[in-house]
């Protein structure tokens, strides 16, 4: 399979005020790309961060892109085109979001939209609650768990699910 060299090797940044180095990239300056076609893409870091307590993958390649192959690409939170083939070994493709009200921690995303019980880094929601506490923060629990389903009773009268199976 050819390699598609306007995507691979790049990194995709949120703005062009973050084009600090050569490999930067856009949403905007990949739309100008034709679309990849029946290729592959290599060691692209296209991950996408979405905005506090948003769940949605992101379209970063334009209409038309279908057939990629991806290897050593980083496509967390982002929508593939069609009839694309990761390579399991070398990509990664997870769905997380940003908590702004659990610390700006990174946390999985199931199909389904429900958050795991620990964040992208291992700790569980209700270590993360009493972070943040001891840190001065207030951490309003009720709409964490309102959120999280798997963290209950983060208040400290029992331990997130996760913790229980141990």
């Amino acid at each position: 399979m050819k390699l598609n060299a306007d995507w691979s090797n790049i990194v995709l940044v949120r703005s062009a005020a973050e084009k600090t180095f050569p490999e930067a990239r856009t949403i905007e300056d990949l739309a100008k790309c034709p679309p990849p076609v029946d290729c592959e893409v290599r060691n692209a870091c296209l991950s996408v961060e979405p905005e506090d307590g948003e769940y949605a993958t992101v379209a970063v390649f334009p209409p038309g892109s279908r057939g990629v192959s991806f290897r050593g690409c980083n496509l967390d939170n982002v929508t593939l085109p069609p009839d694309s083939v990761i390579d399991d070994v070398s990509c990664c493709q997870r769905r997380w979001l940003l908590r702004a009200d659990l610390g700006k921690r990174h946390w999985p995303v199931d199909g389904k939209g429900k958050l795991a019980a620990r964040d992208l880094y291992g700790a569980t929601q209700a270590a993360v609650v009493a972070e943040l506490r001891k840190a001065g923060v207030s951490v309003d629990v009720a709409a964490v768990e309102a959120a999280c389903p798997a963290a209950v009773a983060l208040d400290g009268k029992a331990a997130p699910l996760a913790e229980k199976e141990n």
